[in-house]
């Protein structure tokens, strides 16, 4: 073999253990970010199961307070309906109200305007 080859060679045996030496350090630091990661998981669980209890109550005097507003604005709405005088005619009576009064007010007029004169009456012949 060359000497070149044996000095590539001879390169790569020292590498190696330096290679070595970096993976098993990576290692380590893998295991303990792990390990901190777990720890985290934990303490997460039971923030959130802490964070869930604080609410819980708060949700339930939340929802009482919009139960008992909700039954008041009933209460208030009904009491305004009462208070409220119906109308004597719906909108559709209304309309057939004012169309009569057309009708008769237009006949009355009529009437007038004839006047006395004596018309033809060739139909009762």
């Amino acid at each position: 073999m060359r000497p070149l080859t044996y000095l590539f060679f001879a390169a790569a045996l020292v590498a190696l253990p330096v290679h070595a030496q970096q993976n098993d350090e990576a290692a380590a630091r893998l295991d303990e970010l792990e390990q901190r990661l777990a720890v985290s998981e934990a303490q997460r669980s039971e923030l959130t199961e802490q964070l869930q209890r604080a609410t819980q109550p708060e949700a339930g005097r939340q929802l009482q307070r919009l139960r008992e507003e909700n039954r008041r604005l009933l209460q208030d709405l009904e009491q305004a309906r009462s208070a409220k005088p119906q109308p004597l005619l719906s909108e559709q009576q209304l309309w057939f109200v004012i169309g009569g009064g057309v009708a008769l007010i237009a006949f009355f007029f009529g009437s007038l305007l004839r006047g006395n004169r004596s018309a033809r009456r060739q139909w009762t012949n």
